[in-house]
């Protein structure tokens, strides 16, 4: 349930977790890529994204804000079927915090700062959900293929 063609790299830590390293972001003069450490939990009708982790790799002055930094990811999708229709439901709940503590960012009104912020964490998530739903859309119809193939096996 990870598209890992959207990574830059992908790791299993073990049976259900995986380290996922995102493309480089870049706002300013700043570059850094995202990496998260994700935990994958499936039942027979849902399955929970849980964020263990989130680290930014870069430059210095940009991994020293992971000491600043924290981040809560917990993104569930179940999947039904009503009157033949099949459905995705998705609840994503993130909550981010940074602590402005450098020159010159603790000088700037709040409002400065977490709206460029805002538009950089905006911008990822506009790339990485139609991602997610693109992939999710061509995982479904290989399954369903492979389904009908092995209906018709068992039909011969």
């Amino acid at each position: 349930m990870l598209n890992k063609n959207a990574l830059r790299s992908f790791q299993l830590l073990d049976a259900n977790t995986y380290r996922c390293t995102l493309p480089k972001l870049q706002l300013l003069n700043f570059e850094a890529a995202p990496t998260l450490d994700l935990r994958v939990i499936p039942t027979d009708k849902d399955f929970t994204v849980e964020m263990l982790s989130c680290k930014f790799e870069g430059s210095e002055l940009v991994e020293r804000q992971n000491e600043h930094f924290s981040a809560l990811m917990i993104n569930h999708l179940t999947w039904d079927t009503v009157d033949s229709n099949s459905y995705l439901e998705v609840d994503v709940k993130l909550n981010l915090s940074l602590e402005i503590y450098t020159l010159p960012f603790t000088l700037m009104p709040t409002a400065a700062v977490e709206n460029p912020g805002n538009l950089m964490l905006q911008a990822l998530l506009d790339n990485l959900v139609p991602l997610l739903l693109r992939q999710l859309v061509q995982d479904y119809e290989k399954w369903i293929s492979q389904q009908l193939d092995h209906s018709q096996l068992s039909i011969s």
